[in-house]
């Protein structure tokens, strides 16, 4: 039994091209529909993020060059080829060349290279620069790819220059909301979060346009895991502000702050529903971290007079000296 080998003719056209974007693509499938070594160059120029490539994806071998540009499509379905032997050159050295594919005024662009398979590059060298979404392409080792060992690779200017980060196999402007950021072998990468993902917020009191939290912020506090800075808890900000126009706060909504787990300055309470007898709304809280102080930075806990079992908290574990503990008439033990 005979097995044939599909061949077909590259083409020897650079950035030249005719016709528009879809006589480019009739042409391309045309040529490379079915075929398995091309006897030339790949050139695939100008070709629209609407069109189906998955044609490519029978091409094993190119004879000549590579040639990648100025395309607005997502990924190149090329990931069979496992030769490029590089009889003829792009600009008189390049076997690979990648270069300019995305649209600066919208989102579509390259975003993988797709040569899973490819194991040698036997002349010429490799040339991938401003390909504005284009990731992975500096993880690989081309040295180890190109046969001429004299070759340096040009490779820059891709997706991690424009601080994109990698989600599965796309380069994105930031982490989807069930994914945080993470950086693994020199690469910043989306990964599905544990629980609720991180999300830092601003907080209230010095330095915040918020002097405390009220009706009018505390919809920026949900998912918060992080609070930058402080949390202040004033009377203008649980029974309102006429003089701003700040209705009172639904106590209700003071749950959001469930989900924090840090506050890098201080925690601040001066005002409390009457109805919510605790602040189990912080039983998530495991850091107050003091950058910025109230009080002098201590633990001040006085005048609350139906506030029981402070006794039962290690406070001295908690500050760094009994100097800062502050906590007087409260309740009194006896009574709780």
């Amino acid at each position: 039994m005979t097995v044939t080998t599909m061949l077909c003719a590259g083409t020897l056209n650079g950035l030249s091209v005719t016709g528009d974007a879809q006589h480019q693509y009739q042409t391309l499938h045309k040529m490379y529909n079915n075929c398995e070594i091309v006897m030339g160059n790949l050139e695939i120029v100008l070709i629209d993020h609407t069109q189906d490539l998955s044609f490519l994806q029978t091409i094993r071998e190119v004879t000549g060059y590579i040639l990648i540009a100025m395309n607005v499509f997502t990924a190149l379905p090329l990931q069979n080829l496992r030769v490029i032997r590089g009889t003829q050159f792009y600009e008189d050295k390049f076997a690979l060349f990648v270069l300019l594919n995305y649209n600066p005024n919208t989102t579509h662009a390259l975003r993988q290279l797709g040569l899973n398979q490819l194991t040698e590059i036997l002349a010429g060298g490799v040339y991938i620069e401003k390909n504005a979404q284009l990731c992975h392409v500096d993880t690989v080792e081309w040295r180890d790819i190109m046969r001429d060992p004299r070759l340096e690779p040009l490779v820059r200017d891709n997706g991690r220059a424009y601080n994109f980060v990698v989600d599965q196999s796309s380069c994105v402007r930031a982490c989807p909301n069930d994914k945080m950021e993470v950086e693994k072998n020199g690469l910043k990468i989306c990964e599905p979060c544990a629980g609720l993902c991180p999300k830092a917020c601003e907080g209230t009191g010095a330095g915040s346009k918020y002097q405390t939290v009220d009706s009018s912020n505390i919809d920026t506090f949900i998912n918060c895991t992080k609070i930058l800075g402080n949390l202040d808890f004033l009377i203008t900000g649980l029974e309102g502000d006429p003089w701003r126009n700040i209705s009172a706060l639904d106590p209700e909504k003071l749950n959001v702050f469930r989900t924090v787990r840090e506050i890098t300055g201080y925690l601040n309470i001066q005002s409390w529903p009457k109805h919510m007898h605790n602040f189990s709304v912080f039983s998530n809280l495991e850091t107050i971290g003091g950058r910025s102080l109230y009080n002098a930075g201590r633990v001040y806990i006085t005048e609350n007079r139906r506030l029981c079992f402070l006794h039962t908290v290690h406070w001295a574990a908690l500050s760094r000296s009994r100097a800062d503990l502050d906590i007087r008439n409260n309740r009194p033990r006896s009574k709780c």
